[in-house]
């Protein structure tokens, strides 16, 4: 069982991370949407944050339904967490639950997958849960992006920036661990989970499209810890891998010009 009493340190230092950054985001108007219970305004709850060193006297209402540890095993015996362990996971004590998620999980049952996402935007899923029009990769048709395998997620995980008091560390990847419910509206591969044929050919054996924002629902966040170097590194290498195709043009026009400019040295040069 969970002790109410440890972990509450860990609780409210990642809770006000996950507002700090949603806060320092440029998107911040509708990252922080509700606000927090007893704060007015994106001032206010900057402030509240940024200047000071102990927690805001609203985070307890805020955190009473989460509870954040140490990552052991035991805390999620049935999720395979592979090469990448989390140095914490947040617990849900009462996770979002529309009706027709329960009576359909009862119905269908559900399976596990993983959702990986930028920081900043952890405070509004937990707030809101997931909302697939929200998504604007949707390379494989509309819908909640998730896997089945933990390392697909963790690669979609962009660190962002702690609350600056925070002992979790300076940076932290989240990876959102998910029930889906075995429905028509829920993709996974080549076929949906009923076995109903459909055209998504290209989509990645691992991967699930949920069409329906009813149909997932988050237990718990896989917390990492990123030191400042290798959050920088992370994100150079993430922007490389996402511009690669503007590299390659750039790098191939650069050849062009050096070879134009060679032919027209070598004119110049038999003059």
């Amino acid at each position: 069982g969970i002790n109410a009493e440890y972990g509450v340190m860990e609780t409210n230092d990642f809770y006000s991370s996950i507002l700090y950054t949603a806060a320092q985001s440029y998107r911040s108007a509708s990252l922080v949407k509700p606000l927090p219970e007893g704060v007015t305004s994106l001032e206010e709850l900057s402030s509240s944050l940024g200047s000071h060193s102990t927690h805001p006297s609203w985070l307890s209402r805020e955190t009473s339904n989460y509870h954040c540890q140490t990552f052991s095993p035991a805390l999620l015996p049935d999720v395979t967490i592979g090469n990448h362990p989390p140095q914490f996971v947040l617990t849900i004590r009462n996770p979002r639950a529309p009706v027709e998620f329960t009576e359909l999980s009862e119905i269908h049952g559900t399976r596990t997958a993983f959702h990986g996402t930028h920081t900043e935007n952890v405070y509004s899923i937990l707030k809101n849960g997931l909302v697939g029009h929200l998504n604007k990769r949707a390379l494989f048709g509309a819908g909640i992006y998730l896997s089945s395998d933990l390392e697909v997620a963790y690669s979609f995980a962009q660190a962002g920036k702690t609350w600056p008091h925070t002992r979790l560390g300076s940076n932290m990847r989240c990876v959102l661990v998910c029930r889906v419910v075995s429905s028509t509206q829920v993709r996974v591969g080549r076929e949906r989970l009923s076995g109903i044929s459909l055209n998504t050919d290209s989509l990645p054996h691992n991967y699930f499209v949920v069409e329906n924002n009813n149909h997932v629902q988050v237990t718990h966040v896989l917390v990492y810890t990123v030191p400042q170097r290798r959050a920088e590194g992370s994100w150079v290498r993430s922007q490389i891998r996402s511009h690669a195709m503007i590299i390659m043009y750039v790098i191939l026009l650069l050849g062009v010009c050096i070879v134009s400019n060679q032919k027209k040295l070598l004119k110049l040069l038999r003059f």
